[in-house]
């Protein structure tokens, strides 16, 4: 069996069956039982003569020039430029979808097609010209499973592949974890940090592999993270292959929520001058585990919960860019997930002012009906929290006391690592119950406050304040968080 599917994958590489296409021969297409990813991207291929196919002109996609002249399309590999965000409605297709169950017919290729020079053999399927997917082998690596039906190709682990090949790699070993430039914050016990690559002036520069362990200050799990890829003057600068495992991952307070957490990002980082300057989000999974395998209690998950992806953003000068991708992992999908939110920040060139703010927010977040909030009064728990003050006292009470203290030790910014343990634990107390939400649930509610992220993103912040005797402006938190959903909504509107 191991052999048949080596000789499998080899087929899929080296495209032995490619030449099968004969010219002027009418066939149709097999039932596409495979999903295909360049770079992490899904793509859209059709499958012939058991090899995928892809249409040559979507290659402008995935990291190609294509060129159209009157009888031919030249494909031209361009490195520097971005793989394109497979769209929603492409990754949102179960595996049984018409799309991939029919079959096409298929005929002989209308337009040579040139990769890199050279001509390739191509079919014509569906008015597109396709080629053999396997024709990409000599700009990217290849790989095929069996079991899952994936086949994957890699074009940075080809040239990662080749450049590893030549150079005399040094190495850095750092003695914490500030030095390696993980943020201390969330740091509460290092292991270890390690960089064999490229150097220059004792910084990572060029090509190299950084790894790094340490027990999270935020929930206690240990860390263990690779990162493959380009650096300049110690950051990353271009393609970056991260992953990640975060193992024995707790909530705040709940010290039996053991969890394991494997964590996968492809992204394009620039540099400029030796500080980030922008980048391109690629895509991101992440996959929690439960230890005792409770699969029902996954499944209860919100945006940041078991099983979802999370968010990834660039810092800017005057705001920040990036994607915000939620993908639900879920086996039923044809690419193994499906995006169920997505938005993009921009550098703050949206102009707006607080009176249209206001005014936009009512209109796309209207207040909620008589008939909603009846329903909401009903399910009003009066033995939980009924303002942010009962709030307040009730985790003051109910935290350890080395945690209030740490809490109200630490700085402002220092409250986002919070989100995942503290955070959680509010929203799972208050907000999420079985048997009844906290009255505060409706106080946020008729603010405009709908998000349980954004409640217990307050109240932590309100603690914060009230711990250290200094005023909680909550006007103003419920007008950031306005503002916020405003502009997401607009730059979702951008997006298209």
């Amino acid at each position: 069996m191991k052999k048949a599917i080596t000789a499998l994958a080899v087929s899929f590489a080296i495209s032995v069956f490619g030449a099968a296409c004969l010219a002027g021969e009418i066939d149709q297409t097999q039932v596409n039982n495979c999903a295909v990813f360049i770079d992490e991207q899904p793509v859209f291929t059709y499958v012939y003569n058991h090899m995928a196919y892809i249409p040559a002109i979507s290659l402008e996609n995935y990291g190609f020039d294509v060129i159209e002249e009157e009888n031919a399309l030249i494909l031209k590999r361009n490195a520097d430029k971005n793989i394109e965000l497979a769209p929603k409605s492409l990754i949102n297709r179960k595996k049984d979808d018409e799309l991939f169950s029919r079959t096409h017919p298929v005929s002989q290729g209308k337009q040579s097609v040139l990769l890199g020079g050279n001509p390739i053999p191509s079919v014509n399927i569906e008015g597109q010209e396709c080629i053999d997917i396997g024709s990409l082998s000599d700009y990217a690596a290849i790989s095929w499973n069996e079991g899952s039906k994936v086949l994957k190709l890699d074009y940075k682990k080809k040239e990662f592949e080749i450049k590893k090949s030549g150079i005399a790699p040094e190495v850095i070993k750092y003695p914490d974890a500030k030095s390696a430039g993980e943020d201390s914050r969330y740091v509460k016990t290092f292991i270890s940090a390690n960089y064999t690559g490229e150097v220059r002036n004792g910084k990572r520069n060029g090509f190299g592999v950084f790894e790094i362990e340490y027990v999270s200050g935020m929930d206690l799990s240990t860390v263990k993270k690779t990162e493959i890829g380009y650096w300049r003057d110690g950051l990353a600068d271009g393609f970056q292959i991260r992953e990640s495992s975060e193992v024995g991952r707790r909530d705040f307070m709940v010290p039996e929520d053991d969890r394991i957490l494997t964590q996968q990002v492809v992204m394009r980082v620039n540099c400029k001058e030796g500080e980030r300057d922008d980048g391109a989000f690629l895509t991101l999974y992440v996959r929690y585990d439960d230890l005792n395998k409770d699969r029902s209690r996954r499944r209860e998950g919100m945006r940041y919960g078991d099983g979802y992806d999370s968010l990834y953003w660039l810092q800017h000068d005057g705001g920040y860019d990036g994607l915000y991708r939620v993908s639900e992992i879920d086996e039923s999908y044809k690419y193994g997930y499906v995006v169920v939110s997505e938005t993009m920040w921009d550098k703050g060139d949206i102009a707006i002012s607080s009176e249209e703010i206001l005014a936009k927010f009512d209109e796309i977040r209207p207040p909620l009906s008589e008939a909603e909030m009846k329903g909401i009064d009903a399910d009003i728990r009066a033995d939980l929290p009924g303002t942010l003050e009962e709030c307040y006292i009730a985790l003051e009470n109910e935290l350890r006391s080395r945690d209030v203290r740490r809490i109200k030790s630490g700085t402002k910014d220092d409250l986002i690592q919070y989100h995942m343990g503290l955070g959680m634990r509010i929203r799972n107390m208050w907000m999420r119950g079985r048997e009844g939400r906290a009255g505060v649930v409706k106080y946020f509610l008729l603010n405009g406050i709908r998000n349980p992220d954004d409640m217990s993103g307050i109240i932590i912040d309100g603690f914060w304040h009230y711990l250290n005797d200094i005023d909680f402006d909550i006007e103003e938190a419920f007008y950031q968080n306005k503002k916020r959903a405003v502009i997401m909504h607009l730059l979702d509107i951008r997006l298209g």
